[in-house]
């Protein structure tokens, strides 16, 4: 206190009058933050869930992020409905997006949604949120229309993982399948070492599948999976 006094009396009157208006804006902001938290200014879980529902496109952006951020499962139901029903993908990406933050198995159960702009946005917002979530995609895969395959097939494109591969394969061998989907998921084995298992069901192809197209492509993925091998460095030699 003493320290205060001394401080005090060094200034100027100036200064004196500078640092009394100061403190009086000081003062005067924490009794309008007091005034205004006792009036529920500031939102809650239960004022950000009823914001879902504003006409203000802001207003209601911001509590989308919001209670994604705070994990407010209350709104689940409100993200929901706005990743179904709203036009504007610029909000139903940012529902998505907070919906799988707060329960990504509401998420999934959506890409049963027969819309495409709901299907399409969820597929985009897993994969945005992990990639691991390509398997439930993959899970998926048998059901789709051929346009909906390609897309999924391109998210499996981002990865290089061996649980995928297999799948692939299945998908290529598909003489049901149309023979777009079949090419491009036949094409994407190549970025996979070949290993004999996967050899063995492309000279499977070459030999007996129907198609022309497939027949070549699978040949050349042995030639250019083998030339790969072989390319391979051999490991250091240990002098003994």
């Amino acid at each position: 206190m003493e320290y205060l006094r001394e401080f005090y009396g060094s200034l100027s009157n100036r200064r004196k009058a500078i640092l009394w208006v100061c403190l009086f804006f000081v003062l005067l902001s924490v009794v309008r933050i007091v005034a205004w938290v006792s009036k529920g200014g500031v939102p809650g879980p239960r004022q950000f869930t009823k914001k879902l529902a504003s006409e203000s496109i802001e207003e209601k952006k911001f509590a989308i992020y919001e209670v994604g951020r705070l994990g407010i499962k209350s709104a689940v139901p409100s993200l929901v409905k706005i990743v179904k029903e709203d036009p504007r993908p610029d909000i139903k990406r940012a529902a998505a997006a907070s919906l799988g933050k707060i329960d990504k198995q509401q998420l999934v159960a959506l890409l049963n949604e027969t819309p495409k702009d709901v299907k399409y946005t969820v597929m985009e917002t897993l994969i945005k949120l992990d990639r691991n979530n390509i398997s439930y995609l993959m899970e998926k895969f048998n059901g789709e229309d051929a346009e909906t395959k390609m897309l999924i097939l391109s998210y499996v494109n981002l990865v290089t993982d061996n649980n995928y591969r297999d799948k692939l394969m299945s998908v290529s061998e598909d003489t049901q399948e149309d023979t777009a989907i079949r090419m491009e998921a036949l094409r994407m084995t190549g970025k996979y070492q070949l290993d004999p298992a996967t050899e063995s069901r492309l000279w499977n192809l070459y030999y007996n599948d129907p198609d022309r197209n497939i027949k070549d492509l699978s040949y050349a993925l042995i030639k250019e999976g083998k030339k790969a091998v072989n390319q391979t460095p051999a490991g250091p030699v240990i002098a003994r």
